[in-house]
């Protein structure tokens, strides 16, 4: 019987039914546990665990009582965490992982899982385990003194195993029923049954392969036809899990390649498993066959691998260094895996070059104005106590009240440029008002005509083309035009020439301000802005000058969302270039309100 084409056929087509609805069987069993784990975790850290209520964790574990005041916000979190019959929550002790409160009040203990040691050593644990008898999920809560806390939810498997059964006894039933079918009509079936196999073959070869070709839904209704849509549904499971992994491994990927740390890790043998873009450019790193020894023994003497993987297993050490151009801060760690098990060293490298710019820059800071403070107050105090000796004849008073005078002066005015430069620094607003440049260019012209008369200088102001008008601050920018203009006049020699120029370019305001003075060298020019800083220190005290002016001008430019620049050769001149943005709707709204 056995020797017959169609019998075979038969014995194949019911062989092959048995085989694939218990593979569909195994399959569908397996998907919709890894489903239940996957939606699981995908509620906690979407629904509980989010940017916006681990704030509100961490501040309340924060608190006297801070068990009792999480499990007030837990409670009142209950309905989006879901609790019922089958998801509780618990709160557990930091360092022991005993229960400190629970929303099962019947829940006496909880078995010590890899989540729960996870949580234990500050990882978050969400580690999946098919054999465990709870879904889980344990979230370290630190504190700042104190073990901390642990949120811990987890939910029993009833519901997953009561789906199971059923799933199973439906496939079983299937099974059974496609197994009699296929003995009564399997003789005059077997052509048509045989093309479909081998469709059905061909495709799961190719899913095996990573290829999910799921092709059209099958209109046939007999067991070949739900064979091929459950296999269809099935292949569409898969596909949606290995592209949900993928999209998983490629947003790390992103994060890592598009993070401004650098991430190097080591293996316990010291040899390299990854390294990000930041990484590679801080340390110069071209070939990823680097050692952790052989490269940081260069950087640092005592760091070595080996007191991280037996030492110092749980120690973090924070080093500094320059290093390529950088100043660059090195966090050395061990990482674990989920068995607790050492994987090897990570290093997280962070450029904090321009932290410690600012820093140093403070600290100069700082000094400038105590030493400009200093020494006027140095000179006034022994200026008043020569006078209050009686010592000198009226000649001489009257020069050192002049000096005094001045030197108050002098005072007076760099306390007001501190204070302007701190307003400015702590975002003062701006009384803008819609107005000419021009007439600010003018205004400020002609109130400077007498102090470049006094040097014999010509001070001229040449208008190229008309500007629309704009939104400024008119005592703001004519005090950066004033500051500007007047330090013309002081380094530029008697006789000489102060240009002024505004022109509207491609949607800009341009004021140029140009001198024919001493110049200031290339080595400086790159400085000017900063502030105090002067070129000829000497020189700018004797003319009263504190170091704060063209810094104020950047920062009240910068305030209007313009630009300032200056170039300048030595003893040839210096010119100053300002820009300001003018938005073409305003600016022909402006023009033709200011025309009518």
């Amino acid at each position: 019987m056995l020797k017959s084409i169609q019998s075979k056929l038969v014995l194949l087509f019911i062989l092959v039914i048995l085989s694939v609805m218990l593979t569909v069987g195994t399959f569908i069993i397996t998907n919709v546990t890894r489903f239940y784990y996957s939606d699981f975790m995908s509620q906690i850290e979407t629904a509980v665990f989010t940017e916006e209520f681990i704030p509100q964790l961490s501040e309340a574990a924060e608190e006297e009582n801070g068990a009792q005041k999480l499990a007030e916000l837990l409670e009142a979190a209950s309905g989006r965490i879901g609790v019922d019959s089958y998801r509780n929550y618990a709160i557990l002790d930091g360092q022991d992982g005993s229960i400190l409160d629970a929303s099962d009040e019947l829940l006496g203990s909880v078995e010590m899982t890899d989540n729960i040691l996870a949580a234990l050593s500050g990882k978050i644990g969400n580690s999946i385990h098919p054999d465990g008898t709870y879904m889980e999920y344990a979230y370290p809560i630190q504190v700042q003194d104190g073990p901390g806390f642990i949120v811990y939810i987890f939910e029993t498997k009833e519901e997953l195993n009561n789906f199971s059964k059923s799933m199973f006894s439906i496939i079983l039933q299937a099974l059974l029923a496609a197994l009699l079918i296929s003995v009564i009509l399997g003789y005059l079936l077997s052509k048509t049954i045989t093309t479909p196999i081998k469709n059905l073959t061909a495709r799961a070869e190719k899913m095996t392969q990573g290829k999910f070709e799921l092709g059209d839904p099958s209109v046939s209704k007999d067991e070949i036809g739900v064979l091929t849509n459950t296999f269809r549904t099935m292949g569409q499971r898969l596909q949606e899990t290995v592209q949900e992994v993928a999209t998983q491994n490629t947003k790390l990927e992103k994060i890592m390649e598009y993070s401004t740390d650098g991430i190097v890790a080591f293996d316990t043998e010291g040899e390299l498993l990854l390294i990000n873009p930041s990484a590679k450019k801080y340390l110069s790193v071209e070939d990823e066959s680097i050692h952790f020894d052989e490269f940081f023994s260069g950087i640092f003497s005592d760091v070595s691998l080996g007191d991280f993987l037996y030492l110092n297993q749980d120690k973090q050490i924070i080093k500094e260094t320059d290093y390529n151009d950088y100043y660059l801060r090195f966090y050395f760690g061990s990482f674990k895996y989920s068995d607790d098990k050492i994987g090897g060293v990570i290093v997280d490298v962070q450029n904090v070059t321009e932290s410690r710019k600012l820093e140093l820059s403070r600290r100069e800071f700082v000094a400038n104005v105590s030493h400009e403070l200093r020494t006027p107050l140095t000179t006034v105090k022994a200026y008043i106590e020569t006078l209050e000796s009686g010592m000198v004849d009226r000649e001489t008073q009257e020069k050192f009240l002049d000096t005094i005078h001045r030197e108050t002066d002098r005072m007076t005015r760099l306390v007001s440029d501190l204070l302007t430069l701190s307003r400015l620094d702590n975002g003062v607003e701006l009384n803008l008002t819609r107005m000419r440049v021009e007439a600010i260019l003018k205004d400020v012209s002609e109130k400077m005509q007498f102090e470049a008369k006094k040097k014999h200088q010509i001070l001229s102001y040449t208008m190229i083309n008309e500007i629309p008008a704009i939104a400024l601050d008119y005592d703001r920018m004519q005090q950066v035009i004033i500051n500007i203009v007047s330090n013309a006049i002081k380094y530029t020699p008697n006789y000489g020439a102060i240009k002024i120029y505004s022109s509207y370019v491609s949607d800009n305001a341009i004021i140029r301000i140009a001198d024919n003075g001493m110049g200031i060298p290339q080595k400086d020019i790159k400085r000017i802005f900063e502030r105090f800083y002067r070129v000829d220190k000497a020189r700018s005290r004797e003319q009263g000058g504190t170091g704060l002016g063209l810094a104020i001008a950047k920062e009240i430019i910068n305030a209007h969302a313009g630009e300032i620049t200056l170039t300048s050769k030595l003893n040839e001149g210096t010119e100053i270039v300002i820009t300001l943005p003018v938005e073409k709707s305003f600016a022909s709204r402006g023009k033709q309100e200011m025309d009518s």
